[in-house]
This record gives structure tokens, sequence and C-alpha cells, in this order.
């Protein structure tokens, strides 16, 4: 949970970490919910990077730019993250700046908003392909006596 005395108190998503704005972008402080974030409880998190969401289709370079950039505003970028169990899932992230009762800059606040079923890890998916599952394959036969 926050540290109440350190962080100004203001409406905070349920899947809210705080990170640093530095690279590679430490998770300093967390607000998760029971479920957490992509299946990571509170405790699995702080002291972490936000690598530990990322995958091979994951944009490093515009998470790490919005981050920078979410110390002078607010914004929303769309982007894909892993779960714990590696499927990728498409997400909206809320960046703002974190200020603690001193007005100081502390941080970037980050909301993960998941905008989708888990899909496979792998880049070579496509998400409008049949949800129909393949046929059973018949079981080979028996060698010859």
């Amino acid at each position: 949970m926050f540290n109440t005395a350190r962080i100004k108190q203001e409406p905070i998503n349920f899947s809210t970490v705080i990170v640093s704005f530095d690279a590679p972008h430490r998770i300093l402080e967390t607000d998760v919910s029971a479920d957490g974030i992509l299946g990571y409880r509170a405790e699995m998190l702080c002291n972490r990077t936000i690598q530990i969401w990322h995958g091979p289709s994951t944009d490093s370079a515009r998470i790490t730019s919005a981050i920078k950039n979410s110390a002078f505003h607010a914004m929303r970028i769309q982007t894909d993250l892993y779960d714990c169990m590696g499927c990728c899932r498409s997400v909206s992230i809320d960046l703002s700046p974190c200020f603690d009762t001193y007005r100081n800059l502390i941080g970037c606040r980050v909301a993960i908003h998941n905008n989708s079923e888990p899909q496979p890890g792998n880049e070579d998916f496509n998400e409008h392909a049949s949800t129909e599952q393949p046929p059973r394959l018949a079981p080979p036969d028996p060698p010859a006596p």
C-alpha cells in the first residue's frame, strides 16, 4: 500500500504503481487490487522494474518516453504487456506525475487497464483468427506385429 504520510492523497486506481522517472523505472510503491496487476501481486512488484511486464511485442521505448514526459503532463498510451503466465495483453496505461505532501515530484503514477483477454505470447498470433478448437488428431495406428 502507499505510504500515506509521504504521498498526497488522491483517488487512486486499484491497480496503480509509482515508478521512478529514471530507466529502468523501478517500482517504488504499489496500490494493487487483490488480483494484482497482470497476475503479479503487490509483494512481487515492489523494488522490481517495469520490465517485469515486458515481452517481445512491448514497445519499451514508447513506455520510457511516456514515463519521462509524464513529469510535465498526464497522458494515456496503448501498448502490449505480458502477464505472469507470459501471455500478451493489450493494455491502456494512464501516466501522471506523482507528488508528495510538499508538492515535490517523486515519480510517475502508472495505472494499467487491461483491454483484452490473454493472448498467446508469440508475435505471430493473429487476434482475428477463429476461436474454434482445431480438430483432434486420431491416435496413431498400433505398430504391426
